[in-house]
């Protein structure tokens, strides 16, 4: 309530002795020798006059009009008394005497106030309100010409916010941020932060501090709605113990506190850490973990358990390089989207242990920009993780990788499934798998992955990828298992691989190939550009031949290398071909070229020979498949082998299953390595089983495929075993192509094959294709060897070699035309070749006593005409070859 204010006006009353004859005006003569009394009454006023006896005197009483004029939301009520209870007739206009009041009180309509009165034109703003609006205008003297004006009442709300306390805490507001003559309540307005004037601008302040009963410590300070505010400042924002100041308020808010028991902490025992949507609590604090908006960060070394839901939050690790975290997790699920879910961003080592079920989920956009300092994966560490336990751990990173790190990475025990945008696991500087069930889904990258090959500062070599135990399974959209330096299998673990969308599920499509009918050549840039090239096709027979000439495309960048593009023609040639180079002034010939690769068949999973940097030594050309994509202008570098690594493959053991598109094992000897020299390129096989599909090379080595234990199948493959040079010496390895079955082939030194021990059968479709394919040499001192190619046309064979053949131990049997068959030499009686139809069945070579020498099978797709067996077991005397129990030819040493 405003107090009640009057408007006094004041006229001057002016007296006449002579009598003015004018309208609105009366007067009065009386003349007497006595004193008498006369008493005039107007309608709100009374007044007595006297005369004497002695003279003659004349009193002259003027009345005067005040009228009213008031716009369309105000309305007038004129009163005759100054008790406000007789009302004026009409409330327009009232007839007052000379120097006497008029009294009226105001209404407005709803929504509306008083703006101004004036009185003939003469403003009087300083007019307080009250309930009745009443007021007066004293002392009238003339005519008066009142208006009344109306204004839009403005409602002005104050931003109120209330504290919700608990029985442990009480708060102190203050109008500034002087803190300085505080309250003590509950309920505060957002104040200009300097003068302490309310404001409503959403500009305003709440400044309070905290008291807290003994014993007691600030568990939670929480503000809402959120969208009526834009910052909570807590003590350690303002460096004011116990302080905190809420920023610009848009709206009314409610502010809760609550409180806990100080924790006694015990060092003896962990810190936990509960995840919650409510608000994250810290159980046994050791001082050094913050919690701002459901992202946890830990500065200390030391034992925490975690635990809760959060859907929106972050683990945070940062310490000291000499600091190692051990975080424990229980049954815990936390979401982000604006970082990983759980990022060590420096220490000493971070030991992570699952224990109960752990879901990690990174839904970071794919459009926010990675930095040196963007966590890269939804499980990462810049620095050394361990991760173990018996629990079951899911990632989902959607934003880039699953679980990474910037240095090693060790897994041991866990279950775990990962489904990641690029590699479902990474270690940048080496990764171990000890133990554990890996269901892995790299939807466009890697399942396994290292990235550096270095040298520590240790000393130790980086880029390794170590599995020996553990049960994984990986569907990959790129490579299987991607090494920077060596992949080492050991142990027992079982390993199935799945890769591109050809074979695995949950990836992305893969590039597809050119349907056009044209063949693309990609040929390194470091290869000098005065030479053209040119492909000799021909069709099985090898009598329909035809050139046609490589003509250039573009040029253009695969992983920041530069190469050239050529097309060649595909209409009406054959199925085999051979690539040629030749100086930009010759013409096309078989017999004068520069280098040439061998001949083989086209890749029909392929659409694009690649040709890089050291891939033409002397005259030999050795190339490899890719797609071109039909998307890309400058080629589409497509890598889905099942496990690739740029230096060395050793498998000592286990059980590996490989579905791949590209080759099944892979080593590189041309990438060149972070340690200044190029990769060695070999594949060491000493044990384990190894099953692979494949649409190109099962097993591929730029330099050397080793192989001395173990079992090898290789179901399916473009080309079954490829290196400079191949070297069997034990194990079991069975081979099925549809190009060569072992092809050793050119590189920097001679090819070879060489076979001293185990037993290797290969099966060979039609055409030019060869079983045993060497650019170099054969040599067998020992094992096994059954050898089939159903050629036509006399192309390709059981065995093709451009240099020597010398089997002087072991055992070889060629099955279908050969082009070189071996006289008996060594320790070995050759059979020669033999004409005879050798179709499915099981074969069995008996001696004179009937006792079995050896025995091998073919399959029912194929019929051969030939076969010859050279043999250390063979003596004089008479063999006989029964077919299932059939016997269809006997020969005889002498």
């Amino acid at each position: 309530m405003t107090k009640k204010a009057f408007i006094l006006i004041s006229f001057i009353v002016f007296f006449g002795l002579f009598f003015i004859g004018c309208g609105g005006v009366s007067s009065t003569t009386t003349s007497t020798d006595a004193t008498t009394t006369e008493t005039t009454t107007n309608s709100n006023i009374t007044t007595t006059e006297a005369t004497t006896t002695e003279e003659e005197t004349t009193v002259t009483t003027s009345v005067y009009t005040v009228s009213f004029s008031t716009d369309d939301h105000v309305s007038v009520t004129i009163y005759e008394d100054a008790n406000y209870t007789t009302t004026s007739s009409d409330n327009s206009s009232i007839s007052v005497y000379n120097n006497h009041d008029v009294y009226f009180t105001l209404e407005f309509t709803e929504g509306y106030e008083l703006d101004t009165i004036s009185i003939d034109g003469s403003g009087y703003d300083d007019v307080d309100e009250t309930d009745t609006l009443m007021f007066i205008i004293e002392n009238i003297t003339e005519d008066l010409s009142v208006s009344i004006t109306s204004v839009e009442t403005v409602t002005i709300t104050e931003y109120v916010a209330t504290f919700l306390l608990d029985e442990n805490v009480s708060v102190t507001v203050y109008d500034t941020q002087d803190y300085t003559s505080g309250t003590v309540t509950t309920i505060a307005y957002a104040r200009d932060s300097d003068t302490g004037e309310i404001l409503t601008d959403g500009s305003g302040q709440v400044n309070f501090t905290v008291t807290l009963a003994e014993g007691y410590e600030i568990d939670t300070v929480t503000v809402t709605p959120t969208y009526n505010y834009n910052n909570l400042k807590d003590p350690g924002d303002l460096e004011l113990d116990n302080t905190y100041r809420v920023t610009k308020i848009q709206g009314d808010i409610t502010i809760k506190i609550t409180t806990k028991v100080i924790d006694q902490y015990d060092e003896f025992s962990p810190t936990v850490i509960t995840y919650s949507d409510l608000g994250v609590t810290v159980d046994n604090d050791n001082g050094y973990v913050s919690v701002e908006s459901g992202i946890v960060t830990i500065s200390l070394s030391g034992d925490y358990e975690i635990t809760g839901s959060i859907s929106e939050g972050a683990l945070v690790v940062s310490c000291t390089d000499d600091d190692v975290i051990d975080l424990y997790l229980y049954d815990l699920s936390i979401t982000s989207t604006t970082t990983a879910p759980i990022n060590v961003i420096s220490a000493g080592k971070t030991e992570i242990v699952i224990q109960g079920t752990v879901i990690l989920t990174d839904n970071r956009s794919t459009e926010i920009e990675e930095t040196d300092d963007t966590p890269n994966a939804a499980l990462f560490s810049s620095v050394d993780m361990d991760i173990a336990g018996t629990g079951t751990l899911y990632v989902y990173g959607y934003y880039n990788n699953g679980i990474g790190t910037s240095d090693d990475l060790k897994l041991t025990d866990i279950t775990a499934t990962v489904i990641a945008l690029n590699n479902a696991i990474k270690g940048s500087d080496s990764l171990t798998i000890e133990s554990g069930i890996y269901d892995l889904t790299a939807q466009t990258g890697d399942g396994l992955k290292t990235s550096n090959s270095d040298i520590s500062d240790k000393g130790n070599q980086r880029g390794i990828i170590t599995i020996s135990g553990g049960t994984i399974t990986i569907n990959a959209g790129s490579d299987g298992i991607d090494a920077a330096y060596d992949v080492l299998i050991e142990g027992s673990p079982v390993i199935t691989i799945y890769t591109s969308e050809s074979y695995a599920t949950g990836v992305g499509a893969a590039a597809s190939t050119s349907t056009s009918g044209t063949l693309y050549l990609r040929i390194s840039s470091s290869i000098s550009t005065t030479y053209r090239y040119a492909v000799y096709f021909t069709d099985a027979s090898g009598t329909n031949a035809v050139w046609m000439d490589a003509d250039f495309l573009t040029s253009g960048y695969v992983d920041g290398r530069l190469y050239y593009f050529y097309t060649i023609d595909l209409s009406g040639v054959g199925q085999y071909y051979t690539l040629y180079q030749f100086t930009s002034s010759s013409t096309n010939s078989t017999s004068s070229y520069v280098a040439k690769s061998e001949t083989s068949s086209l890749n029909s999973a392929y659409d694009m020979l690649v040709v890089g940097s050291r891939d033409i030594i002397g005259t030999a050309i050795s190339v490899s498949w890719s797609i071109y994509g039909s998307s890309s202008s400058t080629g589409t570098e497509f890598s889905t082998k099942g496990i690739k690594a740029d230096n060395t493959i050793t498998i000592n053991g286990g059980a590996i299953v490989i579905y791949s598109y590209d080759d099944g094992l892979h080593a590189n000897s041309d990438v060149l390595l972070e340690t200044g020299s190029y990769g060695d390129g070999d594949i060491i096989i000493t044990n384990g089983t190894i099953t692979i599909t494949s649409k190109d090379d099962g097993i591929h080595a730029d330099s050397t495929v080793s192989i001395s234990g173990g079992t090898i199948n290789v179901l399916t493959a473009y080309e079954g075993i490829e290196g400079n040079i191949i070297e069997i010496s034990g194990g079991t390895s069975t081979v099925v192509a549809t190009d060569d079955g072992i092809n050793a082939t050119y590189g920097s030194v001679t090819p070879a094959i060489r076979v001293t021990g185990g037993t290797l059968d290969v099966t060979v479709g039609s055409g030019d294709t060869d079983a045993i394919d060497t650019n170099g040499t054969y040599t067998q001192t020992g094992g096994f060897v059954v050898s089939r190619s159903a050629v036509t046309g006399q192309m390709g064979g059981a065995i093709d070699s451009v240099g020597s053949v010398s089997i002087t131990g072991g055992t070889f049997i060629g099955i279908g035309y050969s082009e070189t068959v071996t006289s008996s030499t060594g320790d070995n009686l050759s059979t020669g070749r033999i004409s005879i139809t050798i179709s499915g069945g099981t074969y069995t070579v008996l001696d004179s006593s009937g006792n079995t020498i050896m025995t091998f099978t073919t399959s029912s797709a194929y019929t051969y005409a030939q076969i010859w067996i050279t043999s250390d077991l063979f003596e004089t005397g008479s063999y006989t070859l029964i077919r299932n129990t059939t016997t269809i030819k006997t020969f005889t040493f002498s």
